[in-house]
């Protein structure tokens, strides 16, 4: 865990005053004890100016904490890095080995099903005629992107440059 002294050194751009930086550390080691923030929390370590914009993203994390699809530290890193603030409904989580393991998007550019179509053929050789997307395809990256597609009947994730089956 960062100290103090390095948290302040890498953030005082993002946090001006002081209580506003004592306040985000406070918030990192909240996170570093695995609680979930509060909505006020979540809404401040944003650093948004619409504070209530914020709100459709921390409720649909809660209800992935809620599930066991994310751990309540999770959400700090969604409100700190400012992952699918702007559009909670990129927010989506699929079961993808058993035991309750779960992948959660954390992307939220938006992908054309043809261009996420290529992606998936270049990456891992699955033929473009039987691949078919299912929902909306997330892509920044070849090691920031979630794909959810079926080929044949059978359910695949790509997701930050790995491929996953999901589970039902």
């Amino acid at each position: 865990m960062m100290t103090y002294e390095e948290f302040e050194r890498e953030y005082r751009s993002y946090y001006p005053l002081p209580d506003a930086i004592k306040a985000a550390y406070e918030r990192l080691q909240k996170s570093g004890r695995n609680e979930l923030l509060t909505f006020e929390e979540f809404a401040l370590e944003t650093r948004m100016e619409d504070l209530e914009s914020v709100r459709p993203a921390y409720d649909r994390l809660v209800a992935l904490v809620q599930r066991g699809a994310l751990f309540e530290r999770d959400v700090y890193q969604y409100a700190h890095y400012r992952w699918c603030i702007r559009n909670a409904d990129a927010i989506v989580a699929y079961e993808t080995g058993p035991h309750n393991m779960w992948e959660v998007n954390s992307c939220d550019t938006e992908l054309s099903q043809g261009l996420a179509i290529d992606k998936i053929n270049d990456e891992w050789r699955f033929e473009r005629e039987y691949i078919e997307i299912v929902g909306t395809a997330y892509y920044d990256a070849s090691d920031w992107n979630f794909i959810r597609f079926d080929v044949d009947g059978m359910h695949w994730l790509m997701h930050d440059g790995e491929l996953d089956q999901v589970y039902d």
